[in-house]
This record gives structure tokens, C-alpha cells and sequence, in this order.
């Protein structure tokens, strides 16, 4: 199954122009951790919490006075919506991020992050295990 059909949270995208504030608010609203930064449906990078600490409040830039194109992560690392969950996964472990956009034929298609995933495989953990309960209580074959 496509990593698309678990994506549960839809990429926010912003230009590269955006002030760091907005983009902070952007961020509130949507209740998201990245921004995908897009210009002319090309995405240029990510503007993630992790840069907003690092490269905004450690480095004392003012938010109010920067864009996201001076402090964002470039390039985005990205997931093919043919991709699986296990690819997610690896992905984000290799690169220590929570979340992916999902591209499809150049274009951002959705987001999936590590709560996606986490609750993906509680819902098939959880039936496996309501499956070998009904086994093992079971009267043997057929109940």
C-alpha cells in the first residue's frame, strides 16, 4: 500500500519569502512541525522547529526581519507516493527527521510523519493480537 494512503496530516507550504513569524504561525495553525518551502511548484526546502531553535533563536536573528529561504533545510528530503511505510521509516531514521513529504511526479501530494507510521502499526499490531486471542481462545478449528 502507497505511504500516500497513510499520510495523515496535509503538507503546509509556504514561499520563500515568508517572514520567519508568519511562518511560525502558519505553523500554529496548522498545528504542524514543517513547512515545505515551494516556489513555482518547485520545492526548494523544509523550515522546521529544529531551525526555528537553531538557526533563528540560537543564532539571535530577528523572525520579524528574516525569511524562511535564509534559515530553512535544503534540500527537503523526499518520498515517493509509490513508497512504504518501511521506507518512511527508514528515511526519517537516516536523516533524524519526524516527517516526509510525499511527492508524485515532481509535486508535493501530502506529508507523512512518525505519528502516522506509529499509529499505522498500532492498528495492525492491535489486530494481529485481537486475531491470536480469538486463535487461542478459540474450541479449536472453526470455534
Amino acid at each position: 500500500m502507497s505511504v500516500l494512503s497513510k499520510a495523515g496530516v496535509p503538507a503546509v507550504t509556504v514561499r520563500p519569502g515568508t517572514s520567519v513569524m508568519r511562518a511560525v504561525e502558519l505553523m500554529q495553525e496548522k498545528e504542524v512541525d514543517t513547512l515545505f518551502v515551494v516556489e513555482n511548484d518547485v520545492l526548494l526546502g523544509a523550515f522546521t522547529q529544529r531551525d526555528l531553535a537553531f538557526r533563528v533563536v540560537l543564532g539571535k536573528r530577528d523572525p520579524e526581519k528574516i525569511d524562511v529561504r535564509d534559515v530553512m533545510t535544503s534540500p527537503a528530503i523526499t518520498l515517493t507516493s509509490n513508497a512504504t511505510v518501511a521506507d518512511a521509516l527508514r528515511l526519517m531514521a537516516a536523516h533524524r527527521i519526524s516527517q516526509l513529504p510525499v511527492m508524485d511526479q515532481g509535486l508535493i501530494k501530502g506529508m507523512i510523519t512518525l505519528r502516522d507510521v506509529f499509529h499505522d502499526q498500532t492498528i495492525d499490531l492491535n489486530e494481529e493480537l485481537d486475531s491470536l486471542v480469538a486463535y487461542h481462545t478459540a474450541d479449536g478449528i472453526g470455534g
